[in-house]
């Protein structure tokens, strides 16, 4: 009785400690609970939560299996050597967790929680997984929720005639829907698909009134060549009361006029839309969504500065996108700034570059023609 007096009152340390993430005080009363009762499913837990916090995989998974021999069918231990199982490449055994949990338990929240842990990874491979799991709870369940993620992560994933096949079953089901409809014309953009993106985009904005669809709309008639249409419209957003398109519509007021030739205006362009999205997000964010329209906005300007003959400037960018990540348009770019500076080699060494990224890519392939001739 005193022991199992103990034990509550060490449990509640450990629960303390843990909330607060303060790992180290957390696991010396899980210690103290296991030495005293070596089967306590509660410390078992803990103590497998802060050795994968801790990235010690092995010694939680051991934790683990003696939770399962205890209680085969814990739902929380099943997840969690789920989730560390694929993490390693275990999939089979990952996944086995996984269909065992959804076998015994029907919590929403908890299988979910998974789904979403993967899905936010920068790695497609992990937003992959999340899909297996989407897969695998609708296998067993049919689930309106888990559909409209698994079309969001096709979308992210560039599975667009997938993700538009679902989006599609889903709004048969549901009928007008604002989260689908916004999905769904950006797959159409992507698909090229830019009559139908306008159509839905139009319908769209006149039953919600969300500036995101009078973006899509706008970006949709560039696409189709109709640019004062496109610009109209990208000028009646930056005129609203609404914020949250400004950056998005200058930039593409900035292709528009690159794509007219007018470099200097869309140079002016670009760099406004550059000042509004740093308004949002601080640039160094490690959001991966900022983060790559960063990259695009100074990619872009890097492109017209290029156009506008200001190499060194256009090169200074093109260092700073390339120590970043490698990217086979950064190296093309960065071969064809070094081929005008007449700097031969060193041109030739980033077409190659680009072409080991990209076997197909056109401009390089043409670029390394012309080099080769100069040397």
């Amino acid at each position: 009785m005193l022991d199992k007096f103990k034990i509550k009152n060490i449990l509640k340390k450990t629960e303390y400690f843990y909330n607060r993430s303060d790992y180290d005080n957390a696991l010396i009363f899980c210690n103290k609970a296991l030495n005293l009762d070596s089967r306590n499913i509660y410390a078992l837990y803990v103590k497998s939560r802060i050795m994968y916090i801790q990235s010690h995989y092995d010694l939680s998974l051991e934790l683990l299996d003696e939770i399962l021999k205890i209680e085969e069918n814990h739902d929380k231990a099943l997840l969690l050597k789920g989730r560390i199982c694929l993490e390693l490449n275990y999939s089979k055994q990952g996944f086995e967790c996984y269909a065992n949990f959804l076998n015994n338990n029907t919590d929403f929240n908890l299988f979910f929680n998974e789904i979403t842990y993967f899905s936010f990874s920068d790695d497609n491979s992990k937003k992959k997984l999340a899909l297996d799991l989407c897969n695998l709870y609708l296998e067993k369940y049919d689930s309106y929720e888990i559909n409209v993620w698994k079309s969001q992560l096709l979308y992210r994933l560039n599975l667009l005639e997938d993700a538009l096949f679902g989006l599609n079953n889903l709004i048969n089901i549901k009928g007008d829907d604002e989260y689908l409809y916004s999905i769904k014309t950006q797959v159409l953009i992507k698909l090229g698909k830019y009559e139908d993106a306008l159509t839905l985009a139009d319908y769209s904005f006149k039953l919600y009134h969300n500036y995101g669809f009078l973006y899509d709309k706008a970006e949709s008639l560039f696409a189709l060549g109709d640019y004062e249409s496109s610009k109209e419209i990208c000028n009646e957003i930056l005129g609203s009361q609404n914020r949250i398109y400004d950056n998005s519509a200058k930039f593409l007021i900035a292709k528009i006029y690159f794509a007219e030739k007018d470099y200097d205006k869309s140079l002016m362009e670009i760099n406004d839309a550059i000042i509004l999205l740093r308004n949002i997000v601080d640039e160094d964010s490690q959001s991966d969504e900022y983060g790559s329209s960063f990259n695009q906005y100074y990619f872009f300007k890097a492109e017209i500065l290029f156009k506008l003959n200001e190499l060194d400037k256009s090169d200074e960018i093109m260092d700073c996108l390339i120590e970043k990540e490698e990217d086979a348009k950064y190296y093309c770019l960065k071969a064809k700034i070094l081929y005008e500076m007449n700097d031969y080699e060193a041109s030739l060494k980033f077409v190659d570059k680009t072409l080991d990224l990209d076997s197909n890519c056109s401009h390089a392939k043409s670029l390394k023609k012309q080099i080769e001739k100069q040397i």
